[in-house]
């Protein structure tokens, strides 16, 4: 950053990425180009490093041989679809670059932990209890005591949230309590659920063999989706993979059948999920394999569903990406519109 000047007063500020937008000329480009590939990438796209580079009269292909044979490839093919469309920069001076990339990053910036929520606001989101404070960077920003945050979700009054949780399109039900550090995501929570702390739980809707199926993805807010290694080594709900399984009593050799052979194992691959019929199921089947691991003594219902969540057909995080049923998960969000609306009246 400092060859290309991209530092500021004395570097403390700094020019970084930022957001983009293209034309129609270049999404017909992309639709000819995502045609031509038969509707499939075998690798990651990155905006910034494969899309952005092809663009403007100074790009050239260097950057094309950095990485495996497969992204040089498809960054070739992008480069020889957008090269010679125009890039045009909107310098925006005294802006804030807020980075919500982890979990934890999340957690602070809507828990109190930051200013983000008052500056991101535009002001509608009152500065009350906060305090000023210089941070590393050398700029001033909003803190206060960390609360919890509830994001268009239906949490009944009895219910307790943890500070530095955050919930979003949750259905939270009575006398459920959520210990700190938590994130939930399109999550229905029956009555009485205790969720320990720093735990992660998500719903999403797939698609499998042709019918509407939901997984609820629990891990650590700690742990690492991008971690590979051994299964002694990988880490899930903060202990290793490998002594999951065992007291869950799931077979090693389930969790990564698709990886090849020689290839480190991935957390994101791991089919460590459990797949159900119904959201709520799903929520059980998770919960009940969490409480196991954790060593958590729960009620009858959840330890008479561990049979059932053990043996169902699991998936990864990857699987879960690539079986999405979108339109499903949007409405379901969609559900909860009114309390959007509602609040804006208030």
């Amino acid at each position: 950053m400092r060859k290309y000047g991209a530092l500021m007063n004395k570097e403390l500020e700094a020019y970084t990425d930022s957001t983009f937008f293209f034309d129609m000329p270049t999404a017909k480009r992309l639709l000819t180009w995502w045609d031509e590939h038969e509707r499939h990438v075998g690798c990651e796209v990155d905006a910034y490093g494969d899309l952005l580079q092809a663009l403007g009269p100074e790009a050239d292909e260097e950057y094309i041989g950095k990485g495996s044979d497969l992204l040089s490839e498809t960054r070739r093919s992008l480069f020889q679809a957008l090269n010679g469309m125009e890039l045009n920069v909107c310098k925006v001076e005294k802006s804030r670059f807020w980075h919500i990339g982890t979990i934890p990053e999340m957690l602070d910036h809507f828990c109190g932990s930051t200013s983000f929520l008052v500056e991101a606001s535009g002001g509608s989101v009152r500065q009350e209890g906060f305090a000023v404070e210089i941070g590393a960077h050398g700029l001033g920003y909003y803190s206060k005591s960390l609360t919890s945050c509830k994001i268009c979700s239906r949490v009944h009054e009895s219910a307790e949230l943890g500070p530095r949780s955050v919930v979003e399109f949750c259905t939270v039900g009575k006398d459920v309590k959520i210990g700190r550090d938590c994130l939930l995501s399109c999550v229905a929570l029956t009555d009485g659920v205790v969720i320990p702390d720093g735990i992660f739980l998500q719903t999403v809707v797939i698609t499998l063999d042709g019918r509407t199926r939901y997984v609820t993805q629990v891990m650590r807010t700690s742990d690492d989706v991008k971690q590979s290694g051994t299964i002694e080594k990988l880490l899930w709900l903060g202990m290793s993979m490998s002594k999951v399984c065992s007291v869950l009593g799931i077979a090693e050799d389930t969790i990564h059948t698709a990886q090849a052979a020689g290839k480190p194992k991935t957390f994101w691959d791991a089919r460590l999920h459990p797949v159900a019929e119904s959201r709520e199921l799903s929520v059980l089947y998770s919960l009940s394999l969490m409480y196991k691991a954790l060593g958590i003594d729960t009620d009858q219902p959840l330890k008479d569903v561990l049979p059932e969540a053990v043996s169902a057909h699991r998936v990864s995080m990857g699987e879960c990406v690539r079986c999405k049923h979108a339109v499903e998960q949007l409405r379901y969000r969609r559900m909860f519109d009114d309390l959007v609306e509602a609040a804006s009246e208030a």
